[in-house]
């Protein structure tokens, strides 16, 4: 015992440090096992979906990469008028002992799906259907919405949701739908969907390489249930299978939607109009730089006229230098 109590005490920041290690390792693998099982779970309850509304679907998991742990993808392909359906799986990061455990109660974070549904064909539309609590947090993610959009007063809507959109015909529309007002006001909409952004004028983030114009395209962020929120969907009678339908719906139903000729004038003159005020304020911008870049110039070729001609000779060899120094930095970051 006396010989233990030394090593202790000789080595007692490596055994903490072990312990830390071991810690963090067991933390790291319970992580990944949770993480994979709630991506399954969410996999199986949107399977039955998948199967009879696409012919190709998959689940998988980006190996390559350090949030792998955390974040998985279901891609469903094969379906008439639809491109395809993505489905990205952010789960909390439980394998990260400070983000994950520690600092879990300030974050909050917590596991959601983002879905994105292309559309073929659509109008002018931009419209935002979205929680409260998430508003900030979807502004910031697409700016475009505060640019194009106003909020707009609905009736019948839950005291939790808030409304935006280019224009009032395609609100009256989508409300008018029996289908959708009853979704929206449905108790899985309320507890699990934390926003719904149908927009003509974005691109796919989430599949960049593959859709990098600007395209009709419906996205939705919804929460995970937890158990408590699965029981009692379930004595409603909702599942995720009435979310899916619903979404995939509301991407048939605007396909359909045309806009009245005035809307659509209005909305294209509004865009216009926000596409030359950015045009303008990026011109300014670029006429201060040129004025600094000129003013730089002249006050740098009076400092020189004021310089004896070995004083000159100095400054240009260190110019030079300076200069030289610059194109190998250029040179290392390009290869």
């Amino acid at each position: 015992m006396i010989w233990l109590q030394e090593l202790c005490e000789a080595y007692w920041i490596e055994i903490i440090a072990l312990w830390i290690l071991l810690v963090m390792f067991i933390v790291l693998l319970r992580g990944i096992r949770k993480n994979y099982e709630v991506s399954i779970d969410w996999f199986k309850s949107s399977q039955e979906f998948l199967e009879s509304n696409f012919s190709r679907y998959a689940l998988i998991q980006k190996s390559f990469w350090l949030d792998s742990w955390s974040q998985f993808d279901i891609f469903a392909t094969g379906r008439k008028n639809c491109p395809y359906m993505y489905m990205n799986v952010i789960c909390r990061p439980r394998q990260d002992v400070l983000t994950g455990i520690l600092f879990q109660p300030l974050l909050r974070n917590y596991d959601k799906v983002y879905i994105e549904i292309p559309i073929e064909k659509m109008g002018p539309i931009m419209l935002l259907v979205c929680n409260k609590s998430e508003l900030k947090n979807t502004l910031i993610e697409y700016p475009e919405i505060e640019i194009h959009c106003l909020q707009k007063k609905v009736k019948n809507l839950p005291k939790n949701s808030l409304v935006y959109a280019n224009s009032n015909a395609c609100v009256e529309f989508l409300m008018s739908s029996n289908t959708f007002s009853k979704f929206i006001c449905s108790q899985l909409s309320e507890r699990l969907v934390n926003y719904i952004y149908i927009s003509d004028q974005t691109t796919c983030p989430r599949l960049t390489n593959s859709y990098s114009k600007n395209t009709s395209v419906l996205k939705a962020c919804v929460k995970i249930p937890s158990k408590n929120d699965i029981d009692i969907l379930r004595n409603l009678n909702l599942d995720l299978n009435y979310l899916f339908k619903n979404l995939l719906s509301l991407c048939e139903t605007l396909l359909t939607l045309e806009l009245p000729e005035k809307t659509i004038q209005h909305i294209n003159s509004n865009r216009l109009l926000v596409e030359k005020t950015f045009l303008k304020m990026n011109n300014c911008v670029n006429e201060k730089v040129e004025a600094k870049r000129r003013e730089k110039i002249r006050s740098e070729a009076i400092k020189i006229s004021r310089m004896s001609p070995k004083e000159q000779k100095k400054y240009q060899e260190k110019k030079e230098k300076q200069q030289a120094r610059s194109r190998i930095k250029l040179k290392k970051v390009r290869a």
